[in-house]
This record gives structure tokens, C-alpha cells and sequence, in this order.
């Protein structure tokens, strides 16, 4: 009988896991703020403990999903309805690079080394900071560069002739 219990609430918790993340949209498999970070170690972290106890039954993980998806909701909701609590759930993008020089004070509140920069930079094939314009660290950890013209791909508008298929 244990047996069964545990199949049916592994099932019935995957699915609600699984409505959960397709309401709340790609946001919460792509870009993790940290609020869908911390959103995404709970819901696993409810599922995962609600099995193996058994004090816990089964209404028990249906009603903590249920309300932990609806809490999720509610900040989704309230992110895109007011600009500052969207700014102080998933944070603010923090110029790190500004033509070509390096604002290290940024840089220090980022926690960020400059190794750790450069290496971040190296996977944007931008080998030298001298060739950017602007470069943003962005709320997720990933950064955006802005290159110089010169120092952009190449592409066929560029070229002084035009390629005939």
C-alpha cells in the first residue's frame, strides 16, 4: 500500500510541477532571477520532502503546490504591473564597461574579478576591452556587449559589392 502511495503522490506532484512551470511560462527554465531561482528549489524542495514523510498526505503536497504556484502568480503579476517591485524582484542590469574602460567600482559591488570578466567577455568573441562600447552584467549573470563598428562582424551590407544566387 505504501508503494502505491508514494507512485500516485510522485504523479499527481509531477503534474502539478509540471502546470505550475507552463503557467508561470519559459521565464522560470531561462532566465532565473533569483526570485524564480529560490521559486524553483522550493517547488522541488515541497515535492521531494512531501514524499518521503509519511505525515504528510496527499491533499497536503496538492494544497502547498497550489498555493506556492498562486504566490509565483501574484509576483509574476506584480512584477509587470509596477516597474520598482519588478526592479527589486529580478534586480537591474549594472554597466560594467563604458568605451572601453572598466568601471571597477561596478565591478567590486558585482562581485566579479576581472578574470571573471575577461572570460565572460572571451565567450562574446570580444578578446579585448578596448573594442567595447558598452557591456552590461544583466540580472541573470549573463552580460550584453555593445563592440565598437569596427570591431562587429562583417556582413553583407557591409561588403562593397553585391553577391548574386
Amino acid at each position: 500500500m505504501k508503494w502505491l502511495q508514494l507512485t500516485l503522490e510522485l504523479v499527481i506532484g509531477l503534474i502539478l510541477l509540471f502546470a505550475v512551470v507552463k503557467i508561470a511560462g519559459k521565464k522560470l527554465i531561462s532566465q532565473m532571477s533569483p526570485f524564480t531561482f529560490i521559486a524553483a528549489i522550493v517547488l522541488g524542495e515541497l515535492l521531494g520532502n512531501a514524499l518521503y514523510d509519511d505525515h504528510i498526505h496527499l491533499w497536503y503536497i496538492i494544497y502547498s503546490i497550489t498555493l506556492w504556484g498562486a504566490m509565483l502568480l501574484l509576483v509574476e503579476y506584480a512584477s509587470q504591473k509596477w516597474l520598482s517591485f519588478r526592479l527589486w524582484s529580478e534586480g537591474k542590469p549594472t554597466l560594467l564597461i563604458r568605451n572601453g574602460v572598466i568601471d571597477y567600482e561596478a565591478l567590486k559591488k558585482s562581485r566579479l574579478t576581472l578574470n571573471q570578466l575577461q572570460s565572460l567577455l572571451r565567450k562574446h568573441e570580444t578578446f579585448s576591452i578596448r573594442e567595447v562600447v558598452f557591456c552590461f552584467l544583466e540580472a541573470d549573470g549573463e552580460i550584453s556587449v555593445l563592440k565598437q563598428a569596427d570591431h562587429q562582424k562583417t556582413t553583407l551590407v557591409f561588403l562593397p559589392f553585391y553577391v548574386y544566387y
